[in-house]
This record gives structure tokens, C-alpha cells and sequence, in this order.
């Protein structure tokens, strides 16, 4: 997971959303399957794919690797139908964690929400691995099994190429040390799991404030 910004609702949820969101609740009371489904829209999915650069808004997996991944509703839709449509409740997930928060709600404690909360204040990571440090961080973590083992490898494999450019970069000469710090740079702007590279890369001793200036 990774602090995220909601980018502008698109144009076509602007125009549509109130008569889309009656839809679904009306076709929900009446029994209506399949019920309709408009947040997948084109339009829709692509703002998302860029706001979240089509990476997962809970494990932060590259979704174009492996799936086309799910336009996924944060507080879920079966629980609450008023916000089926609503942008600020929409996001990109994987399809593994998507299917494994599924439709879970706790009013007591939510998920940990990657566009308003601070992040390290409920999670934590070491190398390739999630720790809560919350409750709220411990319901996240289960829910959505970010500390798989799979999610856990993937963590690792990340860190590892970071761990690897920055020995490299510790142990140049001043003459290419520049050079690699743009490596780094290039690696940090577009990886993945970018939470446990950063925790790595600072734990390790690497000026990451200087890095993304």
C-alpha cells in the first residue's frame, strides 16, 4: 500500500452518476440480476488506471503484469448501494485482493484507506514483509492477505533489486555515483511496493528526500 491522490471525476460519472446510482439501487430492491454494473465503464477505468498508474490501491502490485485487474468499490456495494457510483468510493484493485476483501465491512474499524490516512501510521514494512501497528492496520492486513506469501516474495523481490542498485551506488566512485542516482531515481518513480523499497532504501541509509527531488 501506497499514499494515493483522487484525480478528477471523469466527465462521463459527472454527468451520469445520481441517475446511475438510482439505477442499481432501484434494480437491487426489485430483485433485478444481473444488476448493473456502470462503474466498470471505459471512461471510468481509465481514470483509474491513471491515478493509481494501474497498480493495485491495496498491495500495490503491477496489475497489468498479471490481470486486468477490478474497478473496486472501498466501502463495498453490498453494504453500501448509495455510493455503487460514488468516485470517491472507487479505486483499482487486483483481482487476489479484491476477491479477498470481497464484501467485509467493519463500521469499528475500517480498512486502512490509501487516499486519507497516513499510511505508516497502521502499516509498516520490513524488507518484504507487512506489519500493523494498529487495529485497524491488523484488519487490513488479514481482510485482504497482503502478508501472503506471494505478496510477501513479490515484496521481496522488489527490495532486493533496490538493495542491489543502492550497494552499487554506496560503493561507486564519485565520478559515476551520479549516474546510479538516477538509476535509483528511474526505479523508485515506476516500481512496485514502493512502501517496502522506501522502507528498505532508508533503513539501508539512502537520501531518498534527494532521490525524488
Amino acid at each position: 500500500m501506497r499514499p494515493l491522490t483522487k484525480a478528477p471525476c471523469p466527465r462521463v460519472l459527472v454527468e451520469h452518476e445520481i441517475d446511475w446510482r438510482d439505477e442499481y439501487i432501484a434494480a437491487r430492491a426489485a430483485g433485478v440480476k444481473p444488476l448493473p454494473s456502470k462503474w466498470r465503464h471505459t471512461e471510468i477505468r481509465k481514470a483509474l488506471e491513471t491515478e493509481t498508474a494501474a497498480r493495485c490501491a491495496y498491495c500495490d502490485a503491477d496489475i497489468t503484469a498479471v490481470s486486468f485487474g477490478d474497478v473496486e468499490h472501498f466501502k463495498p456495494r453490498n453494504h453500501f448501494p448509495e455510493l455503487v457510483v460514488e468516485w470517491n468510493n472507487l479505486t483499482l484493485a487486483c483481482q487476489t485482493c479484491n476477491n479477498e476483501k470481497s464484501d467485509k465491512w467493519d463500521d469499528a474499524l475500517p480498512y486502512v484507506n490509501p487516499y486519507e490516512d497516513e499510511i505508516s501510521e497502521h502499516i509498516v514494512f520490513v524488507g518484504g514483509f507487512i506489519h500493523a501497528v494498529s487495529y485497524r492496520g491488523v484488519r487490513t492486513v488479514t481482510d485482504i492477505g497482503l502478508g501472503s506469501l506471494e505478496k510477501t516474495e513479490a515484496r521481496w523481490n522488489q527490495v532486493n533489486a533496490a538493495m542491489r542498485l543502492f550497494n552499487l551506488w554506496k560503493m561507486a566512485p564519485t565520478s559515476v555515483r551520479s549516474l546510479l542516482e538516477e538509476q535509483i531515481q528511474l526505479f523508485l518513480a515506476d516500481t512496485p511496493y514502493i512502501g517496502a523499497v522506501e522502507a528498505a532504501l532508508r533503513g539501508a541509509g539512502y537520501p531518498l528526500t534527494a532521490a525524488a527531488a
